[in-house]
């Protein structure tokens, strides 16, 4: 048993030392990335459909509200959290098109007060369970202007997956968020 205990702590003890090592170590300056901010969850999102998706396209009025924290910006540390609220009304939708890849431009309200305006592309995929929609662009005005954003929601895609075979609606679309603006 004590052999088996030493085995398991020089093990966990070698990854500690890989991960130290890899955190430590400085990168080459080809491959150097500076994060401008990164929030990670708690940072939720949930999106509400008025009326709600079905199989069937039809006039739906989406609206997104997105809640950023913690967060951590090694450049701006008062920053602590933003917010963000994403509309699109009137546009023709069902259940099937929310997969599909499209164009974003939105701005997060820091908790600062400043504001960072971004402009991006939208994929989405759904893999066991799960959707994943990744927002990839730039903040082309406002706090970190120039730099790269990459913002991933993850949301169970129970309801969704129902939706596409024509056996239930979507009204609301609950995801947690990862969001990071940097510089490559």
């Amino acid at each position: 048993m004590f052999e088996l205990k030493s085995r398991t702590l020089v093990s966990i003890g070698g990854a500690l030392a890989l991960l130290l090592g890899a955190v430590l170590v400085p990168a080459s300056p080809a491959s150097a990335a500076v994060l401008d901010i990164t929030c990670l969850p708690p940072s939720s999102a949930v999106t509400t459909f008025d009326p709600p998706l079905t199989m069937a396209r039809q006039t739906v009025d989406a609206t997104s509200s997105l809640q950023y924290g913690p967060c951590l910006s090694p450049s701006q540390p008062d920053i602590a959290s933003g917010t963000s609220v994403r509309q699109d009304f009137g546009e023709q939708r069902s259940c099937l098109e929310l997969l599909q890849p499209g164009t974003v431009t939105y701005t997060i309200t820091w908790s600062t007060g400043e504001t960072s305006v971004i402009a991006g592309n939208t994929t989405s995929t759904m893999i066991a369970g799960v959707v994943v929609t990744t927002v990839t662009g730039t903040v082309v005005d406002g706090l970190f202007a120039g730099s790269n954003v990459v913002e991933v929601l993850t949301s169970a895609s129970t309801d969704l997956l129902l939706c596409t075979i024509g056996l239930r609606s979507v009204s609301r679309l609950s995801s947690s968020v990862v969001l990071k603006i940097g510089r490559v």
